[in-house]
């Protein structure tokens, strides 16, 4: 049987316009997918780049803490021009005639017999002496901030003399980030930047570091009627990224808030302070303020991974059986701004040991650039005989 060879059915034997136009609107889908993926993964190789230099500088600064004998309260001084942190009272140095170094009150150098909490920081110390820490001006509690001493070069006999701006940072900074000069031709290599008339590899100097020592215990014995202290401390060393070594007073402005570096805030321990957990940090806005959202997100300013400190010290009428926390914990979670009558707050979700203390008797010190911290069990040198 013949059909009919209009009936029959003919087929083209390639691809119509529309399906190329899908085929590319598909090309062009994944090659935008790769595209954006390009600064993500290069953000995280940065990222990771920056956590191991930042944990190779922690380890070698916990080591540095011993070999440079930081351990020992006579190289510490609390200002640039000198004056002793550890005061010894008579000849029998023992821990019963011990003095701990407090702060400056009326040009006077004030000291207690009970061990004390301090922050070893001679960067800052050479660039703005007799400041503690925190320098917030809401912080109602904080530490001496101290500098170190060096060998008297003109005499070595002679009292040691603090460290310069110079010293400072040159050992409190991390030197692995060298600068290098690309030639035009990218094909040739890069060659370090030795500087003007230096002739040393210039380095950016992005991380540094400070260190913290607090008094685990404080044992009191009875010893001839004179309190004996335990010398056990707990060190922790804070690694900084593009630290802002600047001074900042003014808490009340809006426009500034985020430049101040050290920001002091109170807190509610929503966890029980178990782990960390989650906690409510609080501030209150000043009455000028104009922008008040504004100024929660900049004096509450946290990101994911960064450090804060918890601080404070029990509610003792004896000053001599006061026990002093401070414990650094890495920021988990952190939830949005919010402004509550008047009060800037936000939920934080903090990662660390146990906190002891109450809500009331505790403080929260928000640093600016902190990206790691080490923790060392240290018993210090020259501080008792026994």
């Amino acid at each position: 049987m013949n059909h009919h060879p209009s009936l029959h059915h003919r087929y083209s034997r390639g691809i119509t316009l529309i399906e190329v136009m899908f085929a590319c609107g598909i090309a062009m889908f994944g090659l935008l997918v790769v595209v954006a993926l390009i600064p993500l993964g290069s953000n995280e190789l940065r990222i990771g780049s920056q956590t191991d230099r930042m944990a190779s500088l922690g380890r070698n600064a916990v080591q540095e803490f011993d070999i440079r004998g930081m351990r020992d309260p006579r190289q510490w001084i609390w200002n640039n021009k000198g004056g002793p942190v550890l005061n010894t009272a008579g000849s029998n140095a023992t821990g019963a005639n011990l003095s701990w170094f407090t702060g400056i009150v009326d040009n006077t150098a004030r000291y207690r017999t009970e061990p004390q909490a301090y922050a070893i920081d001679p960067r800052f110390v050479t660039r703005h002496p007799n400041i503690r820490f925190p320098y917030a001006g809401k912080a109602q509690l904080s530490m001496p901030r101290l500098s170190l001493l060096t060998r008297n070069p003109t005499n070595p006999l002679a009292n040691g003399l603090p460290l310069d701006q110079v010293t400072a940072d040159h050992l409190f900074v991390a030197r692995d980030d060298l600068m290098l000069l690309f030639p035009d031709d990218r094909t040739l290599l890069s060659s370090p930047n030795w500087g003007i008339g230096l002739r040393k590899r210039q380095y950016r100097g992005e991380l540094s570091w400070m260190a913290t020592v607090v008094p685990l215990n404080v044992a009191i014995g009875n010893q001839q009627n004179k309190p004996q202290f335990n010398d056990n401390y707990l060190l922790s060393i804070i690694v900084f990224s593009a630290r802002n070594l600047s001074v900042e007073h003014a808490m009340s402005v809006d426009s500034t808030i985020a430049n101040v570096a050290e920001r002091a805030t109170n807190i509610n321990l929503v966890g029980g302070g178990y782990a960390g957990g989650e906690v409510k940090l609080i501030h209150p806005i000043p009455k000028n303020v104009t922008d008040k959202q504004k100024y929660a997100e900049n004096v509450l300013k946290l990101q994911t991974s960064s450090w804060i400190m918890l601080s404070g010290r029990d509610n003792v009428k004896n000053p001599n059986r006061t026990k002093r926390h401070v414990r650094w914990y890495r920021v988990l979670n952190v939830g949005p701004a919010r402004v509550q009558k008047n009060n800037a707050t936000r939920f934080v979700t903090l990662q660390g040991a146990d906190w002891e203390l109450p809500n009331g008797k505790t403080q929260a010190t928000i640093m600016e650039g902190v990206v790691g911290v080490f923790e060392k069990n240290i018993r210090l040198e020259n501080s008792s005989l026994w």
